[in-house]
């Protein structure tokens, strides 16, 4: 067993045992976002990190996953297990139709069209007073449950449910992402970020490539955002914020673009680190953003990278 599998395995045993040794709220706050968020990263880490394609909008998706699995609840009484299919299928549908319109375009263009989407969406949910409920969010979002007949019945509402909820998730989307990237779908797309008139040269479709790693990753995002806004039971258009892309744009080139864990290191440091600045007081984002100027600066090839290095040093000594 190679060393990438002994480390998967130890994160993995790490976070089955982890609300056995910390059962205080806070630390499972802190996991379940965590877990949000590697979801999320694991996404953009597909189209960034394996075709080298920035997008600065990805709260687009996870904000309308969020939108469409609570309106499917509170306003269609849809159980929340259909609500969260339902999510996945609508941000995959966005993702086709941005990528359809956006890929015609390339570099800057490509980026600014994705935040301008974003912000469209913004928009609608601050302006759709009868749909969204505009500024005053979408409040009483139920969480999921699951009857177990006689036994009774599984509540998620609970803290360490939906810890576990999440992590199932986390694990099954990082198998998905490693099964695409070791297909030949995930030579194809390696192929286009490192050359893609080369790829294009010897008979890869780039366009249709790409548009299925855009719904690909707008159907995990819109994921997230359901598992986000029936974890804390309010959402407001805040879940479109630029913070939110570009944060994640931060976990996937922090901790390692275009590698299996990056995402998942890059989620677990950004999330704590904002926690752990707040000593500083106001200054703490200001410190947040020294810190990952630092990073991008000295580290550029990720965290993971980095680590491994050194790994692979303290071997040869």
């Amino acid at each position: 067993m190679n060393r990438d599998r002994i480390i998967t395995l130890l994160f993995l045993l790490g976070s089955l045992i982890y609300p056995i040794l910390m059962r205080d709220p806070y630390y499972m706050h802190m996991a379940i976002l965590i877990g949000i968020y590697a979801l999320l990263a694991i996404s953009l880490n597909l189209l960034l990190g394996y075709t080298g394609q920035l997008s600065l909008g990805h709260a687009a998706f996870f904000g309308v996953g969020a939108y469409v699995s609570s309106l499917f609840y509170l306003n269609l009484k849809i159980p929340v297990w259909i609500g969260m299919v339902m999510a996945l299928i609508a941000s995959g549908i966005l993702g086709y139709i941005v990528a359809k319109l956006s890929f015609k375009l390339r570099g800057a263009y490509f980026v600014i069209m994705t935040i301008g989407i974003t912000e469209v969406l913004k928009l609608v949910g601050l302006n759709w007073v009868d749909l969204t409920k505009g500024p005053m969010g979408l409040t009483d979002i139920g969480a999921p449950t699951i009857h177990l007949g006689g036994l009774g019945t599984l509540d998620f509402g609970d803290k360490i449910p939906y810890y576990y909820l999440i992590l199932s998730l986390v694990v099954l989307c990082f198998y998905l992402q490693y099964r695409l990237v070791s297909s030949s779908y995930g030579r194809a797309f390696i192929s286009i970020r490192e050359n893609e008139d080369l790829a294009e040269s010897v008979g890869i479709n780039c366009y249709k490539y790409l548009v299925i790693v855009v719904m690909v990753s707008a159907s995990i995002a819109g994921v997230a955002g359901s598992l986000y806004a029936h974890y804390v039971s309010f959402i407001d258009p805040g879940v479109f914020a630029f913070f939110i892309s570009v944060n994640v744009v931060m976990m996937v080139i922090g901790g390692g673009q275009g590698t299996l864990m990056g995402p998942i290191i890059g989620a677990i440091l950004f999330t704590l680190i904002p926690e752990w600045l707040r000593v500083f007081g106001d200054a703490r984002m200001a410190v947040y953003a020294v810190m990952v100027i630092v990073i991008v600066i000295f580290m550029p090839r990720g965290i993971l990278f980095y680590v491994t290095q050194l790994l692979n040093l303290r071997k040869k000594t």
